[in-house]
């Protein structure tokens, strides 16, 4: 017997639902509901107004509780309003004895929107506006539609049969309607909350956790993988691929894969080498090419890197696996930073020393512990020359210890008196003898 198929059912699951639709204790309770909610969202708008003026003034700088609070009045009162009003019509309707089943089977989608909203409000306490805003459109608005839809089709619809429904055969596969959802759908809205959980993780435990941002980052990239690739296989599982067919697919495409794809499978199989090793971390300070720059995201791809000017590079993540390259935050952040300096031979060496020392030890970007040390390097053509090592806790602000350093040196060197060689040219013309 053949399958059913969408096309086959469509007429007869309409014909269905508009002889539902036209029964008149069907329309009166959906005329009840739809009141109820135009009336719930006029008034809770009312409502949401007054509490914003009421209530904003201070909210940023407010706890945490009274955030929550704040952001579950906004969320749940037009739901509230629209839900009283349905359990006073629900109540009247049933004392005249008319029929009820319908909005009481709606009352659970109202009961599921309240939850999702209070979430959402819990979500505004904790991460700020702005920032789950940003996946208002992307993720929040879809979830909702697709949650809240779902409770919706299985009251008008039989969805069971409908979502078994055979859309198209694929490698003799059929693929009914729910796992077309899920390869599209689904599989979206589970990449972007993938991401979206991630971000909410990493904020809560730097934020709150004491967590180092690099690691935190590090570790998620992984999961994140992790989870793409699960849920990547449930997309294959939905669609019936037995191993027989995957080995087909995979054969098919290997000579595609191995010419047009060999650069973005070794950025990715560097990516996670990077990440197991912990070779880089987001916030590592590394040179590449003998640029200075902070390491700003790892991706499945490439490594997003921001030099000291504000220049954003995309960095292949298989360069990093090649290529030599420097980090100077890879177990510490300290390093040592070399000024050599040139005096004239007319001063006094130890004078020259224990005025660079003075001056290094003094300076408060300076480390103490290693000290700084200055060594007599080497006996030049027109000076002396000294290398001032000291150390510093941050590799960011080299240019700038280097910077002031040379100005102190240069105005304690013109209170000691001490001066700073230049080379000198001397022209010698020899005058040849009169006849």
């Amino acid at each position: 017997m053949a399958e059913p198929t969408v096309f086959s059912l469509w007429p007869q699951i309409m014909t269905e639902l508009l002889v539902f639709l036209g029964r008149p204790s069907v329309q009166m309770q959906l005329a009840v509901v739809l009141v109820a909610v135009v009336l719930g969202s006029v008034f809770g708008r009312m409502a949401q107004s007054w509490w914003r003026k009421r209530n904003q003034t201070g909210l940023e700088e407010a706890g945490f509780g009274r955030k929550v609070i704040y952001h579950l009045v906004l969320q749940l009162v037009a739901g509230l309003l629209a839900l009283l009003l349905i359990q006073l019509a629900l109540l009247i309707l049933a004392g005249q004895g008319a029929r009820v089943a319908l909005i009481d089977s709606l009352l659970g989608i109202f009961y599921l929107y309240l939850v999702l909203k209070a979430v959402l409000a819990v979500a505004y306490a904790l991460g700020g506006v702005a920032s789950i805003q940003r996946y208002q459109k992307t993720l929040i608005i879809p979830l909702f539609v697709v949650i809240i839809g779902t409770q919706l089709l299985g009251i008008f619809f039989r969805s069971g049969r409908l979502s078994e429904a055979v859309v198209f055969s694929l490698f003799d596969n059929s693929v009914t309607l729910s796992a077309l959802f899920w390869v599209t759908a689904g599989f979206y809205l589970w990449i972007v909350g993938i991401h979206a959980l991630g971000q909410g993780i990493h904020y809560l435990a730097t934020e709150y956790g004491g967590a180092d941002d690099g690691s935190t980052q590090a570790t998620l990239t992984l999961v994140r993988y992790l989870l793409i690739i699960i849920g990547l296989g449930y997309v294959l599982f939905r669609l019936n691929f037995n191993t027989t067919t995957i080995a087909a697919i995979s054969g098919g495409l290997s000579v595609g894969i191995g010419f047009a794809l060999s650069t973005i499978l070794s950025n990715f199989v560097s990516g996670i080498l990077l990440l197991f090793e912990r070779t880089l971390q987001p916030g590592d300070i590394i040179e590449y090419n003998g640029i200075l720059s902070t390491v700003e995201m790892i991706t499945i791809r490439s490594i997003r890197v921001r030099t000291f000017d504000n220049i954003e590079l995309i960095i292949p993540n298989s360069e990093f696996v090649t290529a030599p390259f420097t980090t100077y935050t890879g177990k510490t952040r300290h390093i040592r930073l070399k000024l050599p300096i040139g005096t004239s031979y007319d001063d006094d060496h130890r004078l020259v020393m224990r005025t660079l020392l003075e001056v290094a030890s003094t300076y408060p970007l300076i480390m103490q512990d290693p000290p700084p040390d200055v060594r007599l390097e080497n006996f030049g053509e027109y000076s002396i020359d000294y290398q001032l090592y000291v150390w510093i806790a941050n590799p960011l602000l080299g240019a700038r210890v280097k910077n002031e350093l040379h100005q102190a040196i240069l105005d304690a060197f013109a209170e000691h008196g001490i001066t700073i060689p230049f080379p000198t040219a001397i022209e010698i013309n020899q005058v040849g003898k009169s006849p």
